[in-house]
């Protein structure tokens, strides 16, 4: 999981046309006895251009990318889910 987010990270950030959201740092888990870092199975992202209206829309019809819409959650339209 934790490559899978590396590699989104470096995919998003070489585009600048979205941002993807910062997690706090990583803490001590009592369960696992170890220091370990936020990896939730859905990555929420934003688009950061003024021209894109529908983040998911954009996505699939450019990338082939299935999301769901931050309208399903009570955002705009500019977030989207994917996971």
């Amino acid at each position: 999981m934790a490559d899978r987010w590396e590699r989104l990270r470096r995919a998003v950030k070489c585009t600048r046309v979205f941002s993807v959201a910062e997690y706090p740092p990583a803490v001590y888990c009592s369960f696992m006895r170890e220091m370990t870092n936020h990896l939730p199975a859905f990555a929420w992202l934003k688009s950061e251009r003024d021209d894109i209206e529908d983040a998911a829309s954009y996505l699939y019809a450019n990338l082939k990318i299935l999301a769901r819409s931050g309208n399903h959650f009570g955002t705009s339209n500019k977030h989207v889910r994917i996971g």
